[in-house]
Parts: structure tokens; sequence; C-alpha cells
């Protein structure tokens, strides 16, 4: 992977762990918050389409040329934030992108804070009824946004009560957990059949794999 951006050495080795688990073709793969591509670099082979969601300039550019390098087709890269509404909205922008969100701190990791940036941003449930044709079909959604996850799952519910897709969001602090495991219950995803995985104390992945 290019190392143009500060992170670009992802994935870290429970991330492994976790793409292994959606390696299962399918139709449409969902990547919010691709940063340089680490979900999409390893699961692009077993989607006919990839959407990779990447507001961030540089690692977005990264992305693209991560693409690039590896001879991979089938990705189209978003230049949204995704979120609860469409229009506009402020990202916080630090030191290594990977950190970038959509609120004025950084839930886990504060340090580094650069400035914000302006950008255009979507909901999911936009997105998947404008863009994708009406047979198109969502098996994979992934979240990993640094805060935001609860908010993208409140623009979201027609997407997932649509197709039911398999998922991993990852959260970053225990009261974001408990939002996010509300909203994806408003989703209608029933909780008894997703897994909660913890990284750390603080970071906690709501996965539901492939059997």
């Amino acid at each position: 992977m290019r190392k143009s951006v500060p992170g670009w050495d992802l994935p870290k080795y429970h991330e492994a762990d976790l793409i292994k688990r959606f390696r299962k073709k399918g139709e449409i793969f969902l990547d919010v918050g691709a940063h340089v591509g680490t979900w999409t670099l390893h699961l692009a082979r077993y989607f006919r389409g990839v959407f990779a969601f990447e507001p961030h300039p540089a690692a977005r550019e990264t992305l693209m040329g991560n693409l690039e390098d590896n001879g991979i087709h089938n990705v189209s890269v978003i230049p949204y934030a995704v979120t609860s509404y469409v229009g506009k909205v402020k990202l916080t922008v630090y030191d290594a992108p990977a950190r970038t969100t959509i609120f004025d701190v950084h839930p886990l990791t504060p340090i580094g804070r650069v400035g914000q940036i302006e950008v255009e941003c979507t909901t999911l449930d936009s997105f998947v009824s404008t863009q994708l044709d009406e047979n198109d079909v969502v098996n994979l959604i992934k979240i990993d946004t640094e805060g935001a996850e609860a908010e993208i799952l409140k623009g979201a519910s027609s997407t997932f009560k649509r197709f039911q897709p398999y998922f991993c969001i990852e959260t970053h602090s225990k009261e974001l957990a408990e939002l996010t495991a509300k909203e994806l219950v408003g989703t209608g995803v029933d909780l008894a059949l997703v897994s909660r995985l913890k990284d750390t104390e603080r970071v906690v992945y709501f996965v539901k794999a492939p059997p």
C-alpha cells in the first residue's frame, strides 16, 4: 500500500481477522469510512461492485492510488461523508486522516487536531435509492467513521430493512456503542444475531457475518 498518509500500513491484526469473516461472494459492498482502502482492497475481489466512501482528500487520493496499483477496477470512490442527512458537514481533521470525525473532538484520540474542512454529505438511504440500480443487492456494509456510526444508521434504516446485509460497525466509546445498538434496533436488526467484539475497553465492533 502507498505510504502517502499516516496510517497507510493498515490493516491492524484485529482488522485482518474481521475482514476474513466476510470473504464470501456477493453483489454490492458499501465501505463507509474507507480511509486508504484497508477493507476495500481485501474484499473487492469477492463483490461485483464496491462503493468506498472517503471524504478526506489525502486519504482518498491514497485510496485511489492503492486501487490503481492493485489493478482493482470494480470500486467507485465516493468523496462524500455519510451521516444522517443530505447536504454539507464540517469534518474535524487530525494529523492522521484515519481520525477524521464529524465531531469537534475525536471520541477516542483527541490529540493532533489540525482544523476543519467542509464536505458534501449524504445518507446511505439516499445514496442507495438514487445511485444503485433497482436490482442491485447490498450484501455487506462496513462503517468506521470515528464516532458517527449511530448518526449514519439514522439515515440507513431503509437500506438495512430492505437488504438485511451483513455488517461490521466500529464504535469508539461505551456511550457510542450503546447509541449504535439502539439505532441498529431501529433499522430492524435483531441484536441476538449480532456479535459484540471488544478490541479495547472503549472500542467495540458490532458484527453480523456470514456463517
